[in-house]
C-alpha cells in the first residue's frame, strides 16, 4: 500500500471512476495527485490498515499468480450524506438511531 500522508486534511480530492476499454470500473477511483508525495505503508498478509477515508492511497498491480483479496469497511456516523446531499440510510446501523 502507498499513501500520501496528510492528504485527508487537504479536503476532498476531485475524483472519478477509473475506466478500462470495457467501461467504468466500479471499485476503482482515479484522482490527479502528486505521486512523488506517496510513501510505502507495507501491509503484510493477513494484516489490516486503518486510515481516514480521504487519505489518498493505492496499491501497485498484483504481479503474483495468486488473487489479492481485500475487505473495506466505511465507518460513518448516522446522518452522513452522500455527494447529492441524501442521507445514507440503506447501510447497516451499528449503534444509535438514524438522524
Amino acid at each position: 500500500m502507498n499513501v500520501i500522508p496528510g492528504s485527508y486534511a487537504e479536503g476532498l480530492a476531485a475524483h472519478g471512476r477509473a475506466e478500462s476499454a470495457k467501461g467504468k470500473l466500479p471499485a476503482l477511483l482515479e484522482v490527479d495527485a502528486d505521486a512523488d508525495r506517496a510513501v510505502p505503508a507495507p501491509v503484510g498478509a493477513g494484516c489490516g490498515m486503518v486510515h481516514h477515508c480521504m487519505t489518498l492511497h493505492q496499491t501497485d498491480p498484483n504481479r503474483s499468480s495468486r488473487d489479492r483479496r481485500a475487505m473495506v469497511l466505511h465507518y460513518m456516523p448516522s446522518g452522513t450524506r452522500n455527494r447529492d446531499g441524501e442521507v445514507m440510510k440503506d447501510h447497516p446501523l451499528l449503534r444509535g438511531k438514524l438522524a
